[in-house]
């Protein structure tokens, strides 16, 4: 989510978010959004400051190849209503696959009661999703409400991949590991740097930058 919201600051889309381009890195045990290769470009981010990708919290994206089309193009399986119906897609096209994403996630299948590949098309357009609780009934209703948030038909009434990722981060409804437990050694690292910094140690600010990036 917070690679999503920071490729859609850019002005990016990726149309085909799905789990082969969801990456992990097992040293950090973070998750990767690879392979943009149908992405679509929004006008107006040329205004946008570029990502910083030295920051330790700066969300990954990892951009391969750049396309634009007006075609329907992606993953069925994973695509939104829009996309489907050959439809101009937004951010929030991108929102919808994370939906789909973390209800998979969750439950091993699919939001749809789908019997054959044939069905697909048509679950999307027309279908609303089961319930998350019906398939897993230990689920935080917070999340629960959140993906069905992103898996709405109307694309306007899906929350921003940045909204997102702001409810699923530490200090929201939703209880989570911060940091997560491959991130602990980087973390306290980190807070001492600060801690140190702002005790006197301001000359050293640009060595502790390029040790920590």
């Amino acid at each position: 989510a917070s690679a999503l919201a920071a490729a859609h600051k850019q002005g990016i889309i990726h149309r085909d978010i799905k789990p082969a381009n969801i990456l992990r890195d097992d040293e950090s045990d973070r998750a990767l959004v690879t392979d943009f290769g149908i992405a679509s470009v929004l006008g107006g981010a040329a205004d946008e400051p570029p990502i910083d990708a030295t920051r330790l919290d700066a969300p990954t994206v990892v951009l391969t190849r750049l396309t634009q089309t007006g075609a329907m193009v992606g993953t069925p399986a994973y695509m939104s209503p829009e996309q489907l119906l050959a439809e101009p897609v937004t951010s929030k096209t991108d929102v919808y696959s994370l939906g789909l994403l973390g209800y998979e996630f969750l439950t091993g299948q699919g939001p749809y009661a789908i019997s054959s590949p044939g069905e697909i098309i048509a679950a999307h357009i027309r279908d609303a999703p089961r319930p998350l609780v019906s398939v897993r009934a230990d689920v935080d209703p917070e999340l629960e409400s959140l993906l069905h948030a992103c898996l709405s038909k109307k694309a306007d009434e899906r929350p921003a991949a940045e909204d997102v990722s702001r409810r699923l981060s530490r200090g929201a409804d939703v209880l989570l590991e911060w940091p997560p437990p491959a991130l602990e050694p980087v973390h306290g690292r980190l807070r001492s740097a600060l801690a140190f910094i702002g005790a006197g140690g301001p000359l050293l600010v640009v060595p502790l930058a390029l040790a920590f990036g």
